[in-house]
């Protein structure tokens, strides 16, 4: 079985990793932050996970080891259990969401991985490209 408390870190990383490739700014947060958020677009699905699987398509915002930032058009209930999907890489990571706010066109959602970050070591190579598969939950296309 893989660890998926490294796996969720090390896909973090690794969408850190490619949000500075693809020129995402650094913000100046970090005097409030453990972790360096970097700005990051794209699409992404957030897939609601309890009482069957309900996807919500969304922006990526931006991401940093503690979690993920989205944009989506639905309001989403905090501490509701997730996945973050990126379809493109056909990856996800499972989560939590720990912020909806109303903004212009839509919500500010914020996802933290369920695993705790910061007791791992980044850059820790991932056992699994989905994280989640450890715990049953399925493949990252929902048909888990």
């Amino acid at each position: 079985m893989a660890d998926t408390e490294s796996d969720a870190v090390s896909l973090l990383a690794r969408w850190v990793e490619r949000a500075r490739q693809a020129g995402g700014i650094t913000d100046a947060g970090l005097g409030r932050r453990r972790h360096l958020r970097v700005t990051w677009g794209g699409s992404a699905e957030l897939v609601l996970t309890a009482g069957g699987e309900r996807r919500i398509p969304c922006r990526l915002r931006d991401v940093s080891l503690a979690g993920v930032g989205l944009h989506c058009r639905e309001q989403v209930p905090v501490g509701a259990a997730v996945r973050v999907y990126l379809p493109e890489e056909d990856e996800f990571i499972e989560g939590e969401v720990i912020h909806c706010t109303m903004t212009v066109g839509g919500f500010k959602v914020g996802v933290r991985p369920r695993q705790q970050v910061s007791q791992c070591q980044p850059g820790v190579p991932a056992r699994s490209r989905h994280v989640g598969e450890a715990s049953g939950q399925g493949g990252a296309d929902g048909t888990g």
